[in-house]
């Protein structure tokens, strides 16, 4: 997986030669991360919901006629909750799991930019990444508990994690608004278990050349 990385740098580095326009800019947003479930792609846990989570970093824009292509690096964060019954002497009562996952990732995006009116286009596209988890927060609550189990420690999933993006959004001048989704290839855990991330993007971006 380094050596997909150094590609997708190299790559990005080669085209800047050739770029009409080259551009740079920071952008941010919110996530909605699951972690899909076994040998089926999109196959979710039992009880599983979105973990509300954040991106941020910045982008080159290497822009031609009509399109462009989109190398960056972000902070993200991905993960997802869960909750369960678990029946005891206490009764039933409903558990809640949070994992929360902390990557520093590479995507190299590639843009179809139809201009729709003066200083406004659309934009179309999608591409690699690839992301190295640098820390973990795994929690359990359950109501009986004063305070939660939280366990904090280093990346125990297997790295790197790696897949595609799916990205449309609308530019304004400087400015660029996005949604994304992010399908996740790479299997973090055991080949029994598949877990995968899934993760629904919304950003936000101000480009200042």
């Amino acid at each position: 997986m380094k050596k997909l990385l150094f590609i997708l740098l190299f790559t990005s580095i080669t085209v800047v030669d050739f770029g009409q326009t080259i551009t740079y800019g920071i952008k941010g947003g919110l996530n909605l991360g699951q972690l899909s479930y076994g040998a089926m792609p999109f196959t979710h846990r039992y009880g599983a919901k979105f973990l509300v989570g954040f991106n941020a970093g910045g982008v080159i824009d290497i822009g031609f006629k009509d399109f462009s292509i989109q190398p960056g690096i972000f902070y993200s964060i991905k993960g997802d909750k869960s909750s369960a019954q678990l029946t005891s002497e206490r009764g039933t009562e409903n558990i809640t799991a949070t994992a929360v996952l902390n990557y520093i990732e590479v995507p190299v995006n590639v843009f179809y930019k139809p201009v729709i009116a003066h200083d406004i286009h659309l934009s179309f596209g999608g591409g690699p990444y690839i992301g190295y988890g640098i820390s973990q927060t795994l929690s359990l609550e359950a109501p009986y508990q004063n305070d939660p189990i939280t366990k904090s420690h280093h990346f125990s999933y297997k790295n790197p994690d790696w897949g595609v993006n799916i990205v449309a959004g609308i530019g304004f001048k400087k400015y660029i608004v996005d949604a994304g989704y992010e399908l996740g290839l790479a299997n973090l855990s055991s080949p029994y278990s598949g877990l995968r991330n899934r993760v629904i993007s919304l950003s936000v971006g101000y480009m200042f050349r």
